[in-house]
């Protein structure tokens, strides 16, 4: 049960995980928090999944909307592999979830943690990466190459990625309207749509 105390809220480190756990399936398929909300039939919310992974409120997820999550995640994985390309496609792409993929593989001390905003860095897909980076932080509210987007990507994420993983990700995120794209003969940069219609409008 989570609680309230100076540190902020504490959850047993089982919630935690299988928050952190559903965040990375969810930026990794490239669902927004409202986007997921509203596909959750029992939802009356369009603010559900952001409230669970807030930091400031004490919500985690029931075993029947894990249930329901997994359903929705294994339906867009196929989607999205119907969709594309395989060398679009990481190789450990995963096509079918069940409620045992948001649970850890061994057991964890049973304590209690203060609720954080994680991402399960041995799980995650350069378009999770993304998708990370225009939640959780200002780096794309300015024009940024493909070869900055990797960079930054590898120092948050501890990874070892090309400029050659991030293309079809950032393009995708263009054609959803999540970025805006520079085209040739300019420097190709991406930047968050939202950014960019703010600075617009000053």
């Amino acid at each position: 049960m989570a609680n309230w105390n100076k540190k902020g809220i504490l959850i047993s480190t089982i919630d935690q995980y299988i928050i952190d756990s559903v965040r990375t399936i969810r930026v990794n398929l490239d669902l927004s928090q409202k986007k997921l909300s509203s596909n959750l039939s029992h939802s009356q919310s369009t603010s559900l999944i952001g409230n669970v992974e807030s930091i400031a409120i004490s919500h985690k997820y029931t075993e029947p909307q894990l249930h329901e999550l997994a359903h929705i995640f294994t339906e867009e994985a196929k989607r999205i592999k119907e969709k594309l390309n395989p060398d679009e496609l990481p190789t450990d792409f995963q096509t079918e979830y069940t409620l045992y993929d948001f649970y850890p593989k061994e057991s964890l001390p049973d304590v209690l943690v203060a609720k954080s905003r994680n991402i399960i860095i041995n799980k995650i897909y350069p378009t999770g990466a993304i998708r990370s980076l225009m939640e959780d932080t200002e780096f794309l509210n300015i024009p940024r190459t493909t070869k900055e987007v990797t960079q930054e990507a590898n120092r948050l994420f501890e990874k070892k990625w090309n400029t050659t993983d991030f293309n079809s990700p950032l393009d995708r995120a263009v054609t959803k309207g999540d970025l805006v794209k520079t085209e040739p003969p300019l420097q190709v940069t991406y930047q968050k749509s939202s950014a960019k219609n703010t600075l617009a409008k000053k």
